[in-house]
Order: C-alpha cells, then sequence, then structure tokens
C-alpha cells in the first residue's frame, strides 16, 4: 500500500471538506501556476527557447498564449539551464540615474536594421532615464532630422514635457557648426527642455541597453513583416507590452 505523504492536519482539512461536499470537496483547486503547466506545454516552453537563444521568458510566455505569470516560465529554463542568454560581455560603466520621471528623457537612433523584405531600417526612440518606460518609438528608412522631431511630437502629446533630453552629438540633435545651433536645440529651448550632450559613450548606456533588447525580443521576431506600416504597428504593441507589462529586465 502506497505510503501518504501528508500531514494529519491536511488529512482532516480533507475528511471536513469531504463531509461538506461529497466527492467534488475533495477536488484539488489550488491556484499555483505550476499546475497549469503539463508536460507538453514544458517541452514546447524548451524547444522555443532552444530554437531562439535571445528569446526572453516574457515572450515566450505571451508567444505560447500562457496564462501564467513570466516567473513561472523563467523558472522552467532555469531547471532546463536556458535561462542565461549567449549575449557578449559589455564593460562595466559607472551608472547614473534622474531623481524621477519626465526629469531626462534619452534619444537615440539604432544603427540600420535589415528586415527581409523591406531592407534596412532606422529605430528612433525616446526612453524614460528613471522608469525605463519609452515614450514613444518609430522605424523610419531613413534618419532625417524631421523624422526626430515626429517622434518627440508623438511622445509630447501623449506624456508631456521632459524636463531635459539627452542625446549624443550627432547632427540630428546638435549643430556640427561652432557657435551654431540645430533645429532641435532652437525647439527644445522654446518648450523650456534642457538639451543635454553625453561626454561619453557610457552617458547611453541605458538606451543602448534597451536596443540590444529590442534587437533580440522584437527584431528577431519580426523580420517577415512585409511593410513599413507593419513593422510600426508591430512595434507599437512591442512597445505598449514593454511598457505596461513592466518587462526592463533587458536593460537594467
Amino acid at each position: 500500500m502506497a505510503r501518504l505523504s501528508c500531514s494529519r492536519r491536511t488529512v482532516e482539512r480533507y475528511r471536513q471538506r469531504f463531509y461538506l461536499r461529497g466527492p467534488e470537496g475533495l477536488d484539488d483547486r489550488r491556484k499555483s501556476n505550476y499546475r497549469k503547466i503539463g508536460k507538453e506545454t514544458e517541452a514546447r516552453i524548451v524547444s522555443l527557447k532552444q530554437e531562439g537563444q535571445h528569446r526572453s521568458a516574457r515572450f515566450i510566455k505571451d508567444h505560447l498564449g500562457l496564462r501564467v505569470h513570466r516567473e513561472t516560465v523563467r523558472r522552467i529554463l532555469v531547471r532546463y539551464h536556458l535561462s542565461r542568454l549567449s549575449l557578449p560581455p559589455v564593460k562595466r560603466v559607472e551608472r547614473f540615474e534622474a531623481a524621477k520621471p519626465n526629469a531626462l528623457w534619452q534619444i537615440d537612433i539604432m544603427g540600420k536594421t535589415h528586415f527581409s523584405l523591406i531592407g534596412g531600417l532606422y529605430l528612433i526612440c525616446l526612453l524614460d532615464d528613471h522608469s525605463r518606460f519609452i515614450p514613444y518609438g518609430q522605424w523610419f528608412y531613413r534618419q532625417y532630422g524631421i523624422n526626430v522631431y515626429q517622434v518627440l511630437y508623438n511622445a509630447f502629446i501623449r506624456f508631456g514635457l521632459p524636463a531635459a533630453i539627452l542625446s549624443d552629438r550627432a547632427s540630428q540633435f546638435r549643430s556640427t557648426q561652432r557657435g551654431g545651433e540645430a533645429n532641435s536645440q532652437w525647439y527644445a529651448q522654446k518648450l523650456g527642455i534642457t538639451p543635454v550632450y553625453g561626454q561619453k559613450p557610457q552617458t547611453k548606456g541605458k538606451i543602448e541597453g534597451l536596443f540590444r533588447y529590442i534587437q533580440r525580443d522584437f527584431v528577431m521576431e519580426s523580420r517577415h513583416l512585409d511593410s513599413l506600416r507593419e513593422v510600426n504597428g508591430a512595434f507599437g504593441r512591442w512597445v505598449e507590452g514593454y511598457n505596461f507589462g513592466h518587462e526592463h529586465e533587458g536593460i537594467r
């Protein structure tokens, strides 16, 4: 006869439930996420991760439509020694952080990214330095200054004005002429926004970390899209999931 591996208190609880509700009272109604992940689903999680080492627990959960927390998927990956990403090491840098949301946004242009059916695109994106929230981002065929203004405008009308914006010294953000003033500098000052320019590459560490995350969590799964409109639509949905799902694991 099999040995019962539970306490006397547990046995008494089940006896009371059986007395009150009959056999139905013995049903296991616990809400544990683990009982929702069967062997077949677990195998699919492992297979999806092995097919793409860049894939995060959040992506796998959403891709498979699992009604469990991301942490449940992550624990399965840990158990199979698949939780670590095979990414090149990044030089350690000293980090700073703005005191509160909207105190400082970062803006940058991600280098040309190739999509199989439509060619190379540039992502112009904003990141809140304190919260890691993405106010706005959009893909373009060209990295023109007017496209930078479009991204800024869409962010401003949705989330208001930041106190300052940090960028590099590219011509879209700062005049290349001594004593000159780029259009973006002039507009920023008119709006009461302080333009800040990074003195070192490490200054942009957070947004560059975001770009690496976008490459593996969005681009790698979206190369099949066949129009700029589809790419931006999919990216908009990705940003909503990133912002409101609080999935900032990739840029910490």
